[in-house]
């Protein structure tokens, strides 16, 4: 096994997480202060960081905002930008075991803390398990974060990729940390962290990815998170609330419940003080439908029926009432306005 703190992170791996801290209470020039980043442009692909560093961060606001779910919040944030990673390694690759490979390559060179083992599953005939292993000792909680948060963007990744007509995915949670495992995912509790597949093809085609059609929804998703600022302002909450559902979309934009849990409030409350800054969790969803839709027609690959179901809407005519209420315009009349 390779020495740890002589490995380096990836800077952009670290901006994420710092972009993460900030909806969840922490602001970010405090910490780069404390930790001598303020010089180093986290974005830029060619900036990579000790590792050392990144673990210390990382154990600073564990303990700062000691939440047992943290992990699993994390890597549902990460929705979105896995999405983007899943879409860049699809264009390499052919079947999904090539894009394992592509995604272990990645980690090992990015993010060198984690170790993904693949294995056959000794309890199910054509299945497997990806489990989740840390290359040290960084102590828990921050260990357990980061097999948590991980372990959900292989199982988003698998998820993408794949036929759900034809596999079981399972994510693989550790028993002992049970409390913090999502409800709204099929679990299995184990002794490790990772993702158990049944009836599984490794060569299987990426059809799963050609569905969503990533080329043309990862822009339009990023270019709504370009416009929103995370600063301190009078409607600090819904600016939060808009950051919020665009990283955690699936690439369904995820509910109300799950908006108010990731910023460890009630519903109620959430609501309440979306009310004191005049707006509504409905307001700010629909207006986030209403702009990515209307970047989504612009990209003829995408049908009013495809938006739709993108957007999570229940039925195509769902998604036509409500765009012509908020423009004035059906669908078609936008995009023909568009071309024309």
């Amino acid at each position: 096994m390779r020495q740890n703190l002589k490995m380096k992170v990836l800077g952009l791996h670290l901006q994420n997480f710092l972009d993460f801290c900030t909806l969840q209470g922490l602001s970010q020039p405090p910490l780069k202060e404390k930790f001598n980043l303020l010089d180093l442009d986290l974005c830029d692909n060619t900036v990579y960081i000790d590792v050392e560093l990144y673990l210390k961060v990382l154990n600073h606001v564990v303990q700062r905002l000691d939440d047992k779910a943290l992990g699993v919040k994390y890597g549902r944030y990460l929705n979105l930008k896995s999405l983007g990673l899943i879409y860049e390694i699809s264009m390499k690759v052919s079947n999904i075991q090539e894009a394992l490979f592509y995604l272990n390559e990645y980690v090992d060179n990015t993010f060198p803390l984690i170790q993904v083992v693949l294995s056959p599953d000794p309890k199910r005939d054509n299945g497997f398990e990806l489990t989740m292993q840390c290359r040290g000792e960084y102590g828990d909680p921050a260990s357990r974060c980061l097999l948590e948060s991980f372990t959900l963007v292989v199982y988003r990744e698998l998820s993408a990729m794949g036929s759900h007509h034809e596999y079981s995915l399972k994510i693989l949670f550790d028993r002992c940390c049970s409390s913090s495992a999502p409800s709204d995912l099929p679990v299995i509790f184990a002794s490790q962290y990772g993702v158990s597949a049944e009836r599984y093809n490794l060569e299987h085609s990426l059809d799963g990815l050609k569905k969503i059609k990533l080329g043309e929804l990862i822009p339009a998703f990023l270019e709504q998170m370009n416009r929103v600022e995370l600063q301190p302002s009078p409607n600090h909450l819904a600016m939060k609330t808009k950051a919020a559902l665009l990283n955690l979309a699936n690439p369904a934009l995820p509910s109300l419940g799950q908006v108010a849990d990731f910023f460890n409030m009630s519903v109620r409350n959430f609501q309440r003080a979306l009310q004191q800054e005049s707006t509504s969790f409905r307001k700010i969803r629909k207006g986030v439908k209403v702009e990515l839709a209307k970047h989504l027609l612009l990209n003829s690959a995408f049908s009013v029926q495809d938006i739709a179901s993108v957007l999570g809407y229940a039925a195509p005519s769902a998604f036509l009432r409500s765009f012509k209420k908020s423009t004035n315009k059906t669908p078609l009349k936008f995009r023909k306005e568009l071309w024309f």
